[in-house]
């Protein structure tokens, strides 16, 4: 479960996702902190999988993945995306769990706030939201990410997305 998710939330992205990103979407998700609470030996402080459980698989996965550069940080993304890329894409992204994924991941940065701090936007969420809820059939959401003055303002002062 835990490669199949893994697998298709990098899929699902735009261009990536960071390792936080993926390790607090993995956390979000409820069938994979089950299975990781079922199978562990101590109770978690809280509902966030350790640093170490994503690092057991991501070795497993390394020789499959490079890091690149997108929206201000380093990004995890597949090493030949349209040969590898397709084929995880085929395998783990069903059109269900295609779409579940992409809502998951817009309900994940639609819960960012748009600036980092006073200074500097949320390029991540200003990349990925309308992106995932295009994909997500998120419709409302869309329209409502569109239609937001303050998404507009930050996203059209930015050199390039």
């Amino acid at each position: 479960m835990m490669v199949s998710r893994s697998l298709g939330y990098l899929a699902a992205s735009k261009n990536g996702l960071t390792e936080d990103e993926l390790i607090d979407i993995l956390s979000m998700d409820e069938e994979i902190f089950n299975d990781f609470k079922r199978r562990s030996f101590h109770e978690p402080p809280d509902q966030r999988l350790p640093t170490v459980i994503w690092s057991r698989l991501f070795f497993d996965l390394e020789p499959y993945l490079t890091e690149q550069s997108a929206d201000g940080t380093s990004l995890l993304s597949f090493y030949h995306p349209t040969s590898f890329g397709n084929v995880i894409r085929a395998e783990f992204l069903s059109n269900k769990t295609e779409v579940h994924r992409h809502q998951e991941l817009a309900r994940y940065f639609n819960d960012q706030s748009l600036s980092i701090d006073k200074t500097r936007s949320n390029l991540r969420k200003l990349s990925e939201l309308p992106f995932q809820q295009t994909y997500g059939n998120m419709w409302h959401g869309l329209y409502k990410t569109l239609t937001d003055l303050e998404f507009l303002e930050k996203k059209n002062t930015l050199k390039s997305l």
